[in-house]
């Protein structure tokens, strides 16, 4: 039971060098709770391997900038113990991809949809009748529009919650007035949603990302390249 609970905490280990070859690292953990109250037994009381010191649990005291200090990261936790019980063991932590498995995804939800282009007719707007701009209005599952009385306009609100139902467009022909919106998905740009697990920071998530990201293209110009090269030097060019 502890070794199938423990295995799900090690996919929040991480590596801070990518440059080291390294898939399995040892962690130990031996507390024993001595006190009257319930002890928290979290991923920051592992004992990381000296042969690796900088890898390590996210969070873990001794990875943090004021290591001295203690750090102020709560930890994993991993197990909850009254006085007199003792854990102790060894742990093996394993470095691996989403896509090989999905303990290892650091996310929980990733999305992306165009970004709407949304132009309304204000000229066809102005013919409708209070009413009819309030069904309008109703139409729309994500409330993306208001009707602003001072300017005696439609406006539009929160344009990145759209999410291409139509029925504003559907609840304007059976009024009887096609055209009265225009909603277009702007190819340039795109929204993009990222939900975490709690791994990692959400912003963290993405930059890491990024930088894979270019990483690979990177790797992709430099082959290109030396393929051109290759190229080149059989042609004499």
């Amino acid at each position: 039971k502890c070794a199938e609970l423990l295995s799900r905490f090690f996919v929040f280990f991480y590596f801070r060098s990518e440059e080291k070859d390294v898939v399995d690292v040892e962690f130990t953990l031996d507390v024993k709770c001595t006190s009257d109250h319930t002890l928290d037994v979290t991923s920051n009381d592992f004992v990381l391997d000296p042969a690796y010191p900088d890898i390590g649990p996210v969070g873990h005291p001794q990875m943090l900038p004021d290591y001295s200090s203690g750090g102020d990261e709560k930890g994993i936790l991993i197990v909850k113990m009254r006085k007199g019980q003792e854990l102790k063991l060894r742990a093996i932590a394993r470095k691996g991809v989403g896509k090989d498995h999905a303990k290892w995804n650091p996310t929980a939800t990733v999305c992306f949809q165009y970004m709407p282009e949304i132009n309304i007719n204000h000229a066809m707007m102005s013919t409708l009748t209070q009413a009819e701009r309030e069904a309008w209005v109703e139409s729309s599952p994500t409330k993306i529009f208001q009707w602003n009385p001072s300017e005696k306009k439609m406006e539009v609100v929160n344009i990145e919650i759209y999410q291409y139902d139509n029925e504003c467009v559907l609840k304007a022909e059976e009024m009887g007035k096609p055209g009265l919106v225009d909603i277009r998905p702007l190819q340039d740009c795109f929204i993009f949603r990222l939900e975490g697990t709690g791994v990692h920071k959400t912003k963290d998530v993405m930059l890491m990302a990024l930088d894979s990201l270019t990483a690979k293209l990177d790797m992709l110009n430099a082959a290109l390249d030396s393929e051109m090269q290759e190229m080149n030097a059989l042609t004499g060019e």
